[in-house]
């Protein structure tokens, strides 16, 4: 007789099955990153909110390094060059993208939003991780 141990029933469900899975991811994350509960906050925070899920999703792959900006097409083998467009100074990454590109910097500005500028992507990552926690609902 075949058990699915991850369930009270012992019947294997698509629930339990993914339950089972991200608890055996968020336990590898936790214990290779010092920031975790962070994270995890923001992650149930995010999934939490009351905003189109097509923004969430974006944020969440903007997260995870998931959008198709021309360093990941070229890890890909679908872009030759990997240079932003728009400045021509750097390599078109997710951190570049938002918080260094002095041409989206300008965008930023007409919006009156003031980004302090980073110096690593992981550093822009975790202040919007930290700010978008923090807020009110």
């Amino acid at each position: 007789m075949m058990v699915w141990k991850h369930d009270g029933f012992g019947e294997y469900t698509v629930k339990s099955g993914y339950r089972a899975l991200s608890n055996k991811l968020t336990k590898n994350f936790t214990s290779i990153s010092p920031n975790a509960d962070v994270y995890r906050d923001f992650y149930k925070s995010l999934w939490g909110t009351y905003i189109l899920a097509k923004i969430k999703i974006h944020i969440w792959r903007l997260m995870n390094d998931l959008l198709p900006h021309y360093c990941n097409l070229k890890r890909r083998s679908l872009r030759v060059e990997a240079v932003c467009l728009l400045c021509k100074v750097d390599l078109e990454d997710s951190g570049h993208l938002l918080w260094s590109c002095s041409i989206l910097q300008s965008v930023w500005a007409s919006f009156q939003i003031k980004i302090p500028g980073f110096e690593e992507q992981s550093g822009g990552k975790h202040r919007f991780v930290l700010n978008f926690s923090s807020t009110d609902d």
